[in-house]
């Protein structure tokens, strides 16, 4: 067991030396020296600070898009809500269902025909 960690760890060890090998060849190949990578660095910090607002601007817009779907959805349920409340009030409030409400309350409904009352002004 410890045979095959000392393994790996050398194989990573060896893995790290030739990637700094290639880095260091590649740097010399390019003639870039340490000074014009100065030079760059405001530049790479920009970049930077770009990518970053690119990745803030993708999760708020994933983070609209799902409060846009969550409001559809409870605007779905609402408007059955709706649909429903006033259909049971269109019920309830028709004629034969309120007679049979106030029933049990012995009040029963008029039969005589509502009269107008016409008042006429007077002098004072």
């Amino acid at each position: 067991m410890e045979e095959v960690k000392k393994e790996d760890s050398k194989q990573k060890k060896s893995v790290l030396r030739s990637a700094n090998r290639m880095a260091k060849s590649i740097v010399e190949s390019a003639n870039i020296s340490l000074e014009s990578v100065v030079k760059q660095i405001p530049f790479i910090l920009f970049l930077a600070f770009i990518a970053m607002l690119y990745i803030s601007n993708t999760y708020y817009a994933e983070k609209t898009i799902r409060d846009i779907n969550k409001i559809k959805n409870d605007l779905k349920d609402l408007r059955a809500e709706y649909i429903y409340t006033k259909s049971e009030l269109m019920f309830s409030s028709r004629q034969s269902e309120v007679a049979a409400m106030v029933a049990d309350q012995e009040i029963k409904e008029s039969t005589v025909p509502p009269q107008t009352i016409i008042v006429t002004k007077s002098k004072k």
